[in-house]
């Protein structure tokens, strides 16, 4: 039978124990122990990961609902005066389903603006045609808006604008007899949230 153990330079990390390794490494390795001599946990936690992550999904879930954000945007979509329908030279159209855009305008002309490099440029001056407007805060680039197909947006974040920027977009639209959709959206100025 052999005699006790003893430490002759190498180092057993059982017989150390909890001295050297941290008090949470030694809970852990204990824990890992209970959980293998019990094969009904293992099973149950360690088959399926996703259960884990559980209580972190409520937690969020009520964190998230409990306190609202305030919205930042004047107005409301009642303040919006143009139906829907053709006018000189384009066409309005709301509401935009599947998409972040609230007001559609698409130009009817006979020029259609196809290239993402002529859709930007267009984007750029619809921006600078609004530059009084105090409440567009973006837009210009290109990307979908409210019909399929590619074209250009305008953000701003007061819904009792949105007839002035949707008879300018209009207007600059009619006048280059373009063919190109504009989506108007209406939203808070998004900005870094800082606790």
């Amino acid at each position: 039978m052999p005699g006790p153990r003893t430490l002759t330079g190498a180092t057993d990390q059982r017989s150390i124990g909890a001295d050297t390794m941290g008090a949470s490494q030694a809970r852990s390795q204990r824990g890992s122990l209970a959980d293998a001599a019990r094969p009904e946990l293992r099973d149950r936690w360690y088959r399926r990961p996703m259960m884990r992550l559980v209580p972190v999904f409520v937690l969020a879930l009520v964190a998230c609902s409990s306190d609202p954000i305030p919205s930042d945007v004047l107005g409301s979509p009642s303040d919006l005066r143009t139906a829907p329908g053709t006018y000189a030279g384009y066409r309005v159209s709301y509401p935009c389903s599947g998409s972040w855009v609230n007001v559609g305008v698409e130009g009817v002309g006979a020029n259609p603006v196809t290239t993402l490099a002529d859709i930007t440029r267009v984007g750029a001056d619809i921006l600078a045609a609004l530059a009084d407007v105090p409440s567009v805060f973006g837009g210009g680039g290109y990307g979908v808006q409210c019909h399929t197909g590619v074209g250009t947006g305008v953000d701003l974040d007061d819904w009792r604008d949105v007839d002035r920027v949707i008879a300018r977009i209009g207007e600059l639209l009619g006048e280059r007899d373009l063919s190109l959709q504009v989506g108007i959206s209406v939203s808070g100025i998004p900005v870094a949230a800082h606790d």
